[in-house]
């Protein structure tokens, strides 16, 4: 597709392609609910400063002017991320079919979180 560039690098290093009116989606790992929640995708685990980390990111992409979306888990840790007035948070409910837990597959309530 024309005008498409996938780019495997560190989210940050990415600012120099991004554009005012650029649509960038974030799907980062989700902030675990429990302390047992799965959060490991690599060896090294999506840490509260990682998420520090990535709102700043955030943050940066909105004065560059691009539209973003990200999801995430509703938790204390991302409201207070993104509890700018700037942010728009929708609570959007999404089905879930893999847990240990059977009793806790289903539907659950995430962020959309969006600067437009």
């Amino acid at each position: 597709m024309q005008g498409v560039k996938i780019i495997c690098q560190d989210y940050e290093r990415t600012l120099k392609y991004i554009e005012k009116d650029d649509f960038v989606y974030l799907d980062p790992c989700y902030d675990p609910l429990k302390r047992t929640s799965f959060a490991n995708y690599t060896p090294k685990r999506f840490s509260d400063k990682d998420n520090e980390r990535l709102s700043i990111f955030v943050a940066k992409l909105k004065r560059i002017g691009a539209k973003v979306l990200l999801s995430n888990n509703i938790t204390d840790n991302v409201e207070r991320l993104y509890s700018q007035r700037e942010y728009n948070r929708v609570v959007v409910f999404c089905s879930r079919s893999i847990n240990c837990n059977r009793d806790q597959r289903g539907v659950i309530p995430e962020f959309l979180i969006k600067n437009y």
